[in-house]
């Protein structure tokens, strides 16, 4: 039998510190937020410039209809997984993903296995995101790190933050890439998707991922984690303690508008010396509002553990 193929229209368009030269003694450099690129983060490689923009699931509103995309499906039934692979890669995008979202999942699973990563992506991108999830489930651990690779940045993003977290999190570990490794991540939506991610890594290499996140990033992230659950709000002062001075002030400020309450906290938790180098690197308008935010006595610690330093 000649598989079918459905019939689709044409897709449209195709630091550290200073001296004071004063008095000699020195003095924590505060540390300032700027605007970064979504694509850079505070230490880490600028992956893109400009405006991230979010997938857009659903064959970008160019599907092929209901009765054809069941013949074609109907054609490929018996059909070997190699030949079925080689007629969905003939297929428009829109068309084979369509196709692929019919099937069960041990009959996609079979003919994932033998497609091109590229071809089978695209299929993919083109499908509502809950078919992408559920496709994307029964393909075997390797082929999903091989999809994610091959779909667009925003497409990954957005797929990986839909998955379950400790699906997400083995998916990202057969990436070698790191660099790619992180793009995905900062396209990840919502925050709490991320923060949920985050909370399967360890705390070293949660401190890593938010050191390459951009304040404006992490500070989102954080902020979920640590509504979350008292395990949250444990992990995150575990990788916070690991970070440079440096970095987690910037972070801390850039949490303080957004959840003034887990900014306090977060910083009231650290160990010594690591709360007060933390503290005095801090900006004087947002170290005073995280005194504000604590009780007298707290704050009172915090000032006197600071003057020592």
């Amino acid at each position: 039998r000649t598989p079918v193929k459905p019939d689709t229209p044409p897709t449209p368009g195709g630091g550290g510190g200073g001296d004071d030269p004063a008095d000699g003694a020195f003095s924590p450099a505060r540390v300032t937020i700027t605007k970064a690129s979504p694509g850079s983060g505070g230490g880490g490689n600028a992956a893109s410039s400009g405006e991230i923009k979010e997938h857009r699931w659903g064959a970008n509103g160019v599907k092929p209809s209901k009765s054809a995309t069941l013949r074609a499906a109907k054609s490929l039934e018996g059909v070997p997984p190699k030949v079925a692979a080689q007629a969905l890669a003939d297929m428009r995008a829109a068309a084979a993903g369509a196709v692929l979202a019919t099937m069960d999942a041990e009959r996609a699973a079979q003919i994932i296995a033998n497609m091109n990563p590229k071809k089978l992506a695209e299929a993919i991108s083109q499908m509502e995101l809950d078919d992408a999830k559920r496709v994307f489930a029964s393909c075997k651990r390797g082929d999903r790190a091989n999809i994610l690779e091959n779909l667009s940045l925003e497409a990954s993003g957005s797929l990986v933050g839909a998955l379950d977290p400790q699906s997400a999190v083995e998916a990202l570990k057969m990436i070698e890439d790191e660099n790619k490794v992180m793009d995905i991540l900062r396209r990840v939506k919502p925050p709490s998707a991320l923060a949920a991610i985050l909370m399967q890594y360890t705390a070293d290499k949660t401190a890593e991922i938010f050191s390459k996140l951009t304040p404006q990033q992490s500070a989102s992230a954080m902020s979920s984690m640590f509504a979350s659950s008292q395990e949250g709000a444990r992990k995150l002062n575990a990788a916070l303690a690991l970070m440079k001075p440096d970095e987690v002030a910037l972070r801390l400020q850039a949490l303080l508008p957004l959840d003034p309450h887990a900014a306090s906290e977060l910083l009231y938790s650290m160990p010594e010396p690591t709360r007060s180098k933390v503290y005095s690197r801090m900006e004087s308008k947002d170290s005073g509002k995280i005194l504000h935010n604590l009780s007298p006595k707290r704050g009172m610690e915090i000032l006197a553990n600071a003057s020592v330093i």
